[in-house]
């Protein structure tokens, strides 16, 4: 089984406590294992955790090594520890399909073609802090859940589910033929439209990448399309804020914000 590292210290607290993740191993100073223990508490099960302490020099030069030999963008370990352990199981269409029919998804973000890995990573941390039950993607633009998406998205990888799928166009009508409301987020929409739903709507809010947008195939496909109206001079919004505008404004309403 293949090993992901991870790092950032809020990353790397999530995945310790994530039960669908084992062959725990950290490397770290004396000062960082300190510090993830204090954030874990004392009734964490350390056993199953091994441990490699280093200096700061020799952990940064086992981690370039990791990058090197994965083919990622080197970086530095900022926190001084990181952790290795299995990748999480990819999830596909039937997967979805299971979790729907077990009344388990109620909302839902649907990424096409965002596959910046800072913009995708910042979405799923927005999403794991608005509930979101599952984010699609396609697998034609599959997001690689790389380091720097994992510290990025500061933990929400091991709570938002991303299921990925052969076609977006065609879980419209998976999604349809379930009672979801499936809405497009363009800037083409001819009017602002009015969404009236209590927080027991199924919904799924498509949105697309900042440069091209929603594909002309999915905007003809989804019947209906909101768009955001700027107030001020500024007419459009990086992708990731125009997410979270969407996520506050109809599902914040399943939050409790008092």
């Amino acid at each position: 089984m293949s090993k992901q590292l991870i790092h950032g210290l809020h990353s790397i607290e999530a995945a310790l406590l994530n039960s669908g993740r084992e062959d725990f191993e950290i490397f770290v100073t004396d000062d960082s294992l300190k510090a993830i223990k204090n954030k874990l508490g004392k009734a964490y099960d350390w056993s199953r955790v091994k441990i490699n302490l280093h200096s700061n020099d020799l952990l940064q030069s086992k981690a370039q090594k990791y990058f090197s030999d994965n083919d990622f963008r080197q970086q530095r370990i900022s926190t001084n520890i990181f952790l290795l352990c299995n990748s999480l199981e990819k999830k596909d269409t039937n997967d979805l399909l299971k979790k729907i029919d077990k009344k388990e998804i109620k909302k839902i973000i649907v990424l096409d073609n965002i596959t910046d890995v800072q913009n995708a990573a910042a979405i799923l941390r927005t999403c794991a802090f608005y509930a979101v039950d599952a984010v699609i993607v396609s697998t034609k633009q599959e997001i690689e859940l790389n380091p720097s998406f994992a510290k990025i998205a500061s933990g929400a990888i091991e709570f938002v589910p991303i299921f990925y799928v052969s076609s977006l166009v065609k879980i419209i009508d998976i999604l349809e033929e379930r009672n979801f409301s499936c809405f497009a987020l363009t800037e083409h929409a001819e009017e602002k439209e009015k969404i009236n739903f209590n927080s027991n709507t199924l919904k799924a809010f498509f949105l697309g990448s900042e440069d091209k947008g929603l594909s002309h195939a999915i905007l003809r496909k989804i019947k209906f399309k909101i768009r955001l109206v700027p107030l001020g001079k500024i007419s459009t919004l990086n992708v990731h804020a125009a997410a979270t505008v969407v996520m506050d404004r109809y599902f914040s309403k399943d939050l409790d914000l008092s």
